[in-house]
């Protein structure tokens, strides 16, 4: 399949959950190449995870400003996980929209297929209001620290402090 959640913790190890200060869902998906990516693979870096959906204006807006934020910030170990959810169609997303959305918003970091939102759900609820574009910022030690719904000036003001604060601990 093309979503599987992972466990990243032993039975006594800390919990995953969709909280602030929670062990963030461990996650596999296919992105833009067809190549899987973990979330877990990726310890030691300050991760933002972007929701979104192919048809969602403020997704497309936000696309081009979090390829910004990764080239400023990626140096300085900085990675963006786009995860989509719908195509233009809100059909299932596939990896081959995956790279229609790569190239059209010339990005550069992973594009993942969510299938059927099951990554998205564990990050949200289920049953959710399916509300886009979400945030959740991961620290170096796979703990989520910040979550954001909608995308605006001020979101990114915000999400940049958090990343700059992550990034120094």
């Amino acid at each position: 399949p093309q979503v599987t959640l992972v466990s990243s913790t032993a039975p006594s190890g800390p919990k995953q959950g969709r909280k602030v200060g929670q062990l963030a869902y461990d996650f596999r998906l296919l992105d833009q190449a067809n190549k899987r990516r973990t979330l877990s693979t990726y310890r030691g870096k300050v991760v933002l995870i972007d929701f979104s959906t192919m048809w969602c204006s403020y997704c497309r807006g936000e696309a081009v400003e979090l390829q910004q934020l990764y080239l400023k910030y990626r140096k300085r170990g900085f990675v963006v996980l786009n995860v989509l959810a719908q195509n233009y169609a809100t059909n299932p997303i596939r990896p081959s929209d995956c790279k229609t959305w790569a190239d059209a918003y010339k990005i550069t970091f992973p594009v993942l297929a969510d299938l059927f939102w099951g990554v998205f759900n564990p990050y949200y609820g289920f049953p959710q209001t399916r509300r886009i574009p979400n945030n959740v910022l991961i620290d170096k030690a796979g703990k989520i620290r910040w979550k954001k719904l909608g995308y605006s000036a001020t979101i990114k003001t915000q999400m940049e402090a958090k990343i700059q604060q992550l990034l120094a601990e």
